[in-house]
């Protein structure tokens, strides 16, 4: 009675083959997923679809007998499609003699601390105008490339582009326009990296 009425946190009691054997109100409130519509279902059936057509579930289960407990981070499914961050932590429960019983999965949305955080990093990270890499990210990253090339005896580029007249031009058409060319000047390198080069301001 007491774990049913904890509406903070999503409390989920597992049977041995990971089906879901109790789902508390607060498992209710975070997921949109009633009691009665996820009793007896698998674990699997908590995430979202691509993980639970992976081998995320699985391993999870499979960490937690091993080990005794599991923690993890992974988008779980609402019934209206929608999909939101859950922090998880999974236990054993044993008998006395040390028989796996079943899983208990404690978990909270955290859905928007992970946004907050992405936007610290972003502010972090990136350049305000342009939003390519800042000064200090992109010489931190640029250390590590050259780190990598070194170690692994591989070819690196690095390209310095300047743009012409510029500061005649800001001084002619105004800082917004130069500006705006700034951004230009940014969403048209971007438009030709692969996914392992990066752009600096």
């Amino acid at each position: 009675d007491l774990v049913q009425a904890i509406s903070a946190f999503g409390i989920c009691l597992l049977d041995c083959d990971g089906r879901i054997a109790s789902w508390n109100r607060g498992a209710s409130r975070l997921s949109g997923w009633r009691e009665r519509e996820m009793i007896g279902r698998p674990y699997a059936q908590l995430f979202a679809d691509g993980d639970a057509r992976g081998s995320t579930p699985q391993q999870s289960l499979d960490f937690a007998r091993t080990h005794g407990h599991c923690r993890s981070e992974h988008r779980r499914r609402r019934p209206d499609g929608s999909h939101f961050i859950a922090e998880c932590t999974l236990d054993t429960v044993r008998s006395e003699s040390g028989e796996i019983l079943g899983l208990v999965e404690v978990f909270q949305d955290i859905t928007d601390q992970k946004a907050r955080q992405s936007e610290l990093y972003e502010r972090a990270t990136r350049d305000t105008l342009t939003k390519l890499l800042n000064r200090s990210h992109f010489l931190d990253v640029g250390a590590q490339e050259f780190e990598r090339a070194r170690r692994f005896a591989e070819p690196l580029s690095v390209a310095l582009f300047d743009v012409d007249h510029f500061r005649k031009f800001n001084e002619l058409e105004g800082a917004d326009i130069g500006n705006r060319a700034l951004v230009v000047v940014a969403q048209a390198l971007g438009e030709g990296l692969r996914r392992i080069d990066v752009v600096g301001r």
